[in-house]
């Protein structure tokens, strides 16, 4: 399924006027219909540090399948630098859109891009249903899945269109939201440690071992002898600057 054109265009960031709806645009292609579930392993080339976690992130619902008495749904995440699958009820959905603006209200402390997570209240999400049948229903499950995807796109569209600065921002803090997302699409991080120069003084040798060390120089000379015969040696004396001029 490609992505339509208007979710492919850029946007600059202007978190003040920023409206997550306008971002993503009318819908202009049919809703996702039912796939099979794919047979898809981790590709990784190396877990993504956390500023880049989210910046770079993408996802795309693959499909919907049928459980005893629910239905699961299918997301393809792709981070930049690994790709994988992972399975999401509509109750898990629910829950972490409560979580985020809730924690988002909360949580002030943080300067980074989720300060702008309470536009996501303006992207429309699939209301609850009671159902008196325990069968799952699937079509009504492969309608949310148009509105589900519509969410995470938009959640991370704001990841993705915040300067590195901000984004850093999150991560320096240790912000709690930026740790709920990430562990809800399941994405593996890796904190860098920061270059730390070490306060010992070096340690410079003391007056004794300094004249030590005036005393042998220069370095002892390496004395070899060569074999030339049987029983006939010649010896290598070493070549010394003290030795004593005789005058003729």
């Amino acid at each position: 399924m490609d992505t339509p054109p208007l979710l492919q265009q850029r946007f600059s960031w202007h978190p003040a006027s920023a409206d997550v709806a306008q971002l993503l645009g009318s819908p202009t292609h049919d809703k996702p219909s039912r796939f099979s579930m794919p047979q898809l392993d981790r590709l990784s080339v190396s877990a993504p540090t956390g500023d880049s976690a989210l910046s770079h992130t993408h996802v795309r619902f693959v499909g919907v399948t049928k459980r005893v008495d629910h239905c699961i749904y299918v997301v393809h995440v792709d981070t930049g630098m690994e790709q994988f699958v992972i399975n999401k009820r509509y109750s898990d959905f629910r829950s972490f859109r409560a979580r985020v603006l809730a924690m988002q209200q909360a949580y002030t402390q943080c300067s980074g891009p989720c300060r702008h997570l309470s536009q996501l209240t303006q992207v429309k999400f699939p209301r609850r249903k009671f159902q008196f049948s325990k069968q799952p229903n699937l079509e009504l499950a492969r309608d949310r899945s148009f509105y589900l995807q519509r969410f995470l796109q938009a959640l991370l569209r704001i990841y993705r269109t915040a300067p590195r600065r901000q984004a850093r921002c999150c991560v320096n803090s240790q912000c709690p939201l930026l740790a709920l997302i990430v562990n809800f699409l399941n994405i593996t991080t890796t904190q860098v440690p920061e270059p730390t120069v070490s306060k010992e003084e070096p340690v410079l040798p003391s007056s004794d071992a300094r004249r030590q060390q005036m005393r042998d120089f220069p370095p002892p000379t390496r004395v070899s002898i060569q074999l030339e015969g049987v029983h006939q040696f010649y010896r290598l004396y070493p070549i010394t600057e003290d030795t004593e001029m005789h005058p003729i």
